[in-house]
């Protein structure tokens, strides 16, 4: 570990001479749920702007946090798609918000970021650690919080991308090159009084093939469209905005199992309308929100050579979202105080088709519902010229399991040492209580796969998890660098894992699965991060270190999944007034794939680079190489926890007709 010092030093030495500047950086808001430029926030809170977003081009919300230091990003087990983690906890104990408002996991599961469009994006906000003292339940390892835009004068903007993945590429690719295609738009206005901003992206896409002498393709073939649209009513003091978003697909992937052509389908329809009103009162401001979201999951599995449609599954999701929160400035003493109540049902049934015609339908969650009503108070104040705190406390109710207070406890210290004529900064520091409760998957879930040898069952006796979070962290900010250096402790009681039942898969002949809790686990790590702005031009390189020690303390085997140590690095360079330059890498380190420790996916690299040509303010073209390297799982190899897909090249184009 003498290396880490070692590496400071030096990144310090670099940044000596550089004076220091003024910055503040953009407003956020989900560190302490109001309004401080990021410079200020006494909660570090890392954001990703639309700046960002441009110099890399995604098209989903996982595309774009791919690099982001520290995060990592995993697929999601039996649906095509990416969840995030944080400092070690996985996407089930991680809150994905956007506007603030929770978001509808897909059957009760985790956030599925890849079918978040970043066309409407302002930026992308993270906090990381317990927060559940603000956020609730979900927020054990900290929370990722997606705030839209809004137009401030009229835009028409059109989009389009192509990608190509090259030998992966299946015999659908259009013209045998393009493997996936999108076509975006952005509509807005807004005057003294209303606003309007929409949003539509349209996908289609050929799939991905490792093997083109299999029938089974690695990724679905289909459409997906995402749907945004805001209105909003402004006043001096005020605003009302409404806003409605959806989500459709229609996929379908060929799979052999066992011998048999088999083609499954994906069917899924994600609806949510929202409401927010904004108001102050003098002193006193006032928000209040609500949300309501509806999804449908229809699957299929279908024998190719067959009349029938050997299984057919239903997922059927409504949430309810309220919440009230007042901040009052009161002298030195920034008060916040507020509550929320939250509501989730999940029905799921699984009709099967038998050789003769026959159809049999059994329920595996019957109407289930959950229910959560909560308070929460925090105070932001200033102890002395340099030191800020903010505690806080919430006490929440869930049905099932009762009461439960989060306290956390946050400061931040500006000391007179640490304000220097060649740069500035401040020591920040947090405790944190975090709590999640089992969802509704996790407690009631029944997935039977049997004609392929496992089950997949919930259980009902879960006991909610835990975590106590420490934080520690030093920011140094110079005319053009920044260094921060975080460390941290996560003590998780309760985990919930998914672990073969031996005694009943014994009992009925084949791999049945269940929900457990693990007793205790430490996750402890260290982040640093260093950028640099070189010379006036916009140019700027940043390079950080993520490690990460994630442990069952009960057997001493290291968690699945977490990698330990990731250096990421990229580049940002103004080649001419035309031509930009993004490059970023990252590597990773072997990490264990399996509880057991007995596989290990290997240490690799992923690099991707992006060059955009702007003639005009009104019209910018790029071409970005993703996975340069080429790295990809081998086929057979699942626990393997590499992409699916190799090396890709995309083209893109972005048009502002006004």
């Amino acid at each position: 570990m003498r290396v880490i010092p070692m590496v400071i030093a030096g990144l310090l030495i670099l940044a000596n001479g550089l004076g220091a500047s003024e910055r503040l950086g953009p407003l956020v808001v989900t560190g302490t749920r109001t309004a401080k430029s990021v410079a200020e926030s006494p909660v570090k809170v890392d954001v990703l702007t639309r700046e960002d977003l441009a110099a890399t081009q995604p098209i989903t919300v996982a595309e774009a946090l791919q690099h982001v230091s520290g995060l990592q990003l995993s697929s999601i087990h039996g649906r095509e798609g990416q969840q995030v983690s944080l400092q070690g906890m996985s996407g089930d104990q991680v809150l994905v918000l956007v506007d603030g408002r929770p978001i509808t996991a897909s059957t009760g599961s985790t956030v599925n970021l890849s079918t978040l469009s970043t066309q409407n994006i302002e930026r992308i906000e993270i906090v990381r650690g317990a927060t559940s003292a603000l956020y609730g339940s979900d927020a054990m390892g900290g929370v990722v919080n997606i705030i839209t835009r809004q137009p401030e004068r009229p835009e028409l903007v059109v989009r389009w991308q192509g990608r190509n993945f090259e030998r992966q590429n299946t015999n659908k690719a259009w013209l045998g090159v393009l493997a996936d295609q999108s076509l975006g738009a952005s509509m807005g206005w807004r005057n003294e009084r209303w606003s309007s901003a929409t949003d539509v992206t349209y996908r289609l896409s050929t799939g991905s093939d490792r093997d083109a002498a299999s029938y089974t393709q690695d990724t679905f073939t289909g459409r997906r469209i995402s749907l945004a649209h805001t209105m909003g009513y402004h006043w001096t003091d005020g605003a009302l905005l409404f806003d409605t978003t959806g989500y459709f697909t229609d996929l379908y992937r060929p799979v052999s199992q066992n011998g048999t052509a088999f083609r499954y389908t994906d069917d899924t329809q994600q609806i949510a309308v929202g409401a927010e009103l904004r108001n102050r009162f003098g002193a006193l401001a006032s928000t209040t929100q609500l949300k309501g979201e509806w999804f449908d999951q229809t699957t299929t599995q279908n024998a190719v050579f067959t009349d029938r449609v050997e299984q057919t599954r239903n997922g059927v999701m409504h949430s309810g979202f309220f919440a009230q929160q007042w901040d009052l400035q009161a002298g030195e003493h920034l008060l916040t105080l507020g509550g929320d109540y939250r509501l989730n049902t999940l029905t799921q049934t699984q009709t099967k088709e038998a050789l003769d015609g026959t159809s049999s339908t059994q329920v595996e969650v019957d109407d289930k519902q959950q229910q959560s009503a909560a308070l929460y108070v925090q105070d932001d104040f200033f102890l002395t010229d340099t030191l800020e705190l903010l505690p806080g406390l919430r006490a929440q109710w869930d049905d099932g399991f009762g009461f439960f207070a989060a306290p956390k406890f946050n400061l931040r210290w500006d000391p007179d040492a640490l304000q220097q004529p060649s740069f500035d900064g401040h020591v920040r520091a947090g405790l944190g209580l975090g709590y999640r409760v089992p969802n509704l998957k996790e407690r009631y879930y029944f997935f039977d796969h049997a004609q392929f040898g496992y089950r997949v069952e919930g259980n009902p006796d879960l006991s909610p998890e835990r975590n106590l979070s420490w934080q520690l962290g030093l920011k140094l900010e110079g005319g053009r660098w920044d260094l921060d250096i975080s460390g941290f402790l996560n003590q998780a009681q309760q985990l919930i894992v998914t672990e073969q039942d031996d005694e009943l898969s014994l009992q009925e002949g084949l791999d049945v699965y269940r929900y457990q809790n693990v007793e205790r686990a430490e996750l402890m790590g260290i982040d640093v991060e260093f950028t640099r702005q070189l010379g006036s031009a916009p140019h700027r390189v940043s390079v950080a270190y993520n490690g990460l020690h994630a442990v069952d303390t009960d057997s001493g085997l290291y968690l699945p999944g977490r990698t330990p140590h990731m250096i990421t690095a990229s580049v940002d360079l103004r080649l001419h007034r035309y031509w930009q330059w993004h490059t970023s890498a990252r590597y990773r380190s072997n990490t264990w794939s399996n509880r057991e420790n007995t596989i290990e996916t290997p240490a690799w690299i992923d690099l991707d680079t992006t060059l955009h040509f702007t003639p005009y303010a009104q019209s910018r073209f790029y071409v970005r190489g993703v996975n340069l390297f080429n790295q990809y799982q081998p086929i057979h190899a699942e626990q393997d926890l590499r992409p699916l897909t190799g090396r890709q090249w995309v083209l893109g184009t972005e048009l502002r007709l006004f």
